[in-house]
Formats: structure tokens, sequence, C-alpha cells
């Protein structure tokens, strides 16, 4: 970037010589401080001035997407993606592999919304949300923590 070592150095003196200089101290003095009411108004017009292009990336982020099932390979009108997983499936893959997998977070997308799945909610064939019941995975554990015997809790 510069030819030689001298030359950045020589440059980085510039640079600190100007922002120590009287003269952008004297700026600092004649700077006022704003009041708490006027930064929050500054803040709310930077956000009023933003939040659109905020808005529209969060939707084109939760767009539907053409896609194929992760599991089947068919192409899919409709499908749900697991955060989890990291995969997206037709209602039947899905049924099959969160049946035993509760704990997933699952979206269900469409051409015309998405919607995040609770662990019993799942998809029917025609996008509609049906309710089943699933199993949840309990496990005993063997010993007690406290004391380490077999067979007391």
């Amino acid at each position: 970037m510069f030819e030689s070592e001298g030359q950045a150095m020589e440059l980085l003196s510039a640079e600190v010589e100007l922002a120590t200089s009287p003269l952008n101290s004297n700026n600092e003095k004649e700077r006022t401080r704003k009041t708490w009411r006027q930064r929050i108004s500054d803040q709310v017009c930077d956000w009023d001035n933003c939040k659109e292009e905020f808005y529209l990336s969060f939707v084109s982020s939760h767009a539907f997407v053409k896609n194929r099932c992760s599991k089947c390979f068919v192409e899919l009108r409709f499908y749900i993606k697991c955060t989890a997983c990291l995969d997206s499936y037709c209602y039947e893959c899905d049924q099959r592999q969160h049946l035993t997998s509760p704990f997933h977070h699952r979206t269900f997308f469409s051409e015309m919304h998405s919607k995040v799945l609770l662990p019993t909610q799942f998809v029917d064939c025609n996008g509609g949300l049906i309710n089943q019941d699933v199993f949840v995975p309990c496990v005993a554990p063997n010993t007690c923590a406290s004391c380490s015997e077999n067979g007391t809790l």
C-alpha cells in the first residue's frame, strides 16, 4: 500500500497532529451537549429513516423459496424448515423426522405466509395445520445425583 514505512509514519504523524491541533480542541468546546430529549428525538428520526429497510430485510429473510425436500427430493409447494436439522422437509418427511424430536425449532413456509410450528403441530397434504401427539423423551437417571446410590431418587 505504501512504498515505504517512512511514508506510512509521515501520514500517521500528520493525522495525529491534525487530531490534536488547537482548531479541533476549540470545536469541541463550541459543541453543546444535547439534552436527553434531543438525543432520543434524533434516535427516533434515525429509526424512522431506516426501519423500512430493516422491515424489507426481515420479510425477505422469511420469504418462500421454491425448494426440494432434503429426504425424498420431491419439489415442494410448501415446506417445513428446521433450524436444528438445517433441512427443508415435505409434510410426510417432517412428520417422520420430528415425531420423535419435539424440541426442534420448525417453521412452515407457503407462498402466502410463514408460521413457527409448535412441537405438536404438523402440516397435512393440503398445507393445513394439524395437531398430533409427539413422544417426549424421558430418561430417569440410574443413580441419585447427590448420594450416588442405585434405585433412589
